[in-house]
């Protein structure tokens, strides 16, 4: 069976800056047309965005995880986050890519993962995400958002791949990358003469088109007679909301454009950079399952320009706060084995009295067993007491995200399987936490030791 997009997943960063804020903060504005941007909050970068479309994704298919056999993670930058994904969903069987570089990069991981699901028939999941990496008040910042897309493709119907072609030239000087691995190209705007007509011409004659997807937005792509491919339907790209999600802009629109895709809609999307094109031509057999839409389109939380650079951390560089953590040192051997419960709230179940325990002890504290089995617990909890942690009051590891993003919320939560557990609570302002309030899980980032990122589970309103 020929393999379709199953099902697709949207994430964005949870910060949202208004137009109006930044140019009140830079005194003007470069990008035409942005009503808002996105920004990750502090917990928040490439990995958990990632994570959090492949969740959507994932549920949206209805695609079993140890079937998924390829995670492939695009980026315009170098961050390599399957790893995390494929541990934090449990795809245990999966094989790693990380595809970086270029905005290129999202429709390049999507036709590997149609490739590899033709192969083997499997289903395969592909991953689009980017988030500003450009400096404070550096022009391109101002128009740079944070975003995911994932795609699961595998046997059955959605949207099935027609034709995918690519062309790349030398551009002398068109991957300068800056001290922060921004690409600074004179070039990128121009794309050199033919390029896209060697991609289109390996796709072959393209009938009338539904919907058509570009990145950057705004880009044309030749037709018969010299003449614009057009489209019938105008599609609003989410750079206008989210602001310009790099790699992941062409995968998102397009997820979006699938959302509203009829059976028998052809779909066209496209990512241009400098000296490299990628195009992508879909036909929906039925209608793909499309999750996070109102969730991204609904969500954030406002934020000045300020708090948003706070938040990212961009100011950390100056700061005299220790990297390393005053409060429990875990070495990376015992986080690496506590990754099952870490990221995916595995339990054990004692085998001498029954006793469901979380985290998973060494022996059992009611009968002292120590013969268990694991059990994932489903993830729905309510809070049954709460505390907010003010200035002062942090664990050395938190004291940098409390420098940056403030007072932060602790509660207890009691699962619905019965163990409690002491943990954060995120995307929830203090006077809405109460007691019986309903969270679940979201995997997101806890802080830096010895040079890298720890991450674990917060608990976030179900609604």
């Amino acid at each position: 069976m020929e393999p379709a997009i199953l099902g697709a997943g949207l994430a964005a960063g949870k910060l949202r800056i208004s137009a109006d804020e930044m140019r009140r903060a830079w005194g003007h504005l470069r990008p035409r047309g942005l009503a808002t941007k996105s920004a990750c909050a502090w917990d928040e970068d490439a990995a958990t965005l990632a994570v959090e479309a492949s969740a959507r994704a994932l549920e949206a298919s209805g695609a079993d995880p140890e079937e998924i056999g390829l995670v492939a993670v695009a980026t315009s930058g170098h961050e390599a986050a399957s790893a995390v994904v494929a541990e934090a969903l449990g795809l245990r069987y999966a094989r790693l890519l990380d595809v970086g570089g270029r905005r290129t990069a999202g429709l390049a991981a999507l036709v590997a993962a149609f490739d590899s699901a033709r192969a083997v028939e499997r289903p395969m999941l592909a991953v689009a995400v980017d988030v500003p990496r450009a400096a404070p008040g550096d022009p391109a910042e101002q128009a740079e958002g944070a975003g995911a897309a994932a795609f699961v493709v595998g046997p059955g119907a959605g949207a099935r791949l027609a034709a995918a072609g690519s062309a790349a030239r030398e551009v002398l000087g068109g991957r300068i990358l800056d001290a922060a691995g921004v690409a600074r190209s004179p070039d990128l705007d121009d794309v050199p003469h033919g390029l896209f007509e060697d991609a289109l011409a390996v796709l072959g004659p393209l009938p009338p088109i539904d919907a058509l997807v570009a990145s950057p937005v705004g880009t044309t792509l030749p037709g018969p007679g010299g003449k614009p491919l057009a489209a019938r339907h105008t599609l609003e790209s989410a750079e206008r909301r989210l602001g310009d999600l790099g790699a992941a802009q062409a995968p998102f629109d397009l997820a979006l454009a699938l959302a509203d895709a009829e059976p028998g809609h052809r779909l066209v999307a496209a990512a241009r950079d400098a000296g490299a094109v990628t195009i992508v031509h879909l036909e929906a057999v039925t209608r793909a399952a499309v999750a996070g839409v109102k969730a991204v389109a609904d969500g954030g939380r406002p934020a000045s320009v300020h708090q948003a650079l706070m938040e990212r951390g961009a100011f950390a560089a100056g700061a005299a706060i220790p990297e390393e953590p005053l409060g429990a040192y875990i070495p990376p051997a015992t986080y690496t084995r506590d990754l099952p419960a870490r990221y995916r709230l595995e339990a054990s179940r004692c085998g001498a009295c029954g006793r469901l325990a979380y985290p998973p002890p060494a022996a059992c504290p009611a009968c002292g067993g120590r013969a268990f089995a694991r059990e994932r617990l489903a993830g729905r909890a309510v809070v049954e007491t709460f505390t907010v942690i003010g200035r002062g009051g942090s664990p050395g590891e938190f004291a940098p995200e409390q420098a940056f993003a403030g007072e932060y919320p602790v509660a207890v939560v009691r699962f619905e399987e019965g163990p409690r557990v002491t943990a954060r609570l995120a995307d929830v302002e203090t006077g809405r936490i109460a007691i019986g309030l309903e969270v679940e899980p979201a995997l997101r980032r806890l802080y830096r030791q010895q040079g890298a990122w720890r991450y674990g589970l917060k608990f976030v309103p179900t609604s």
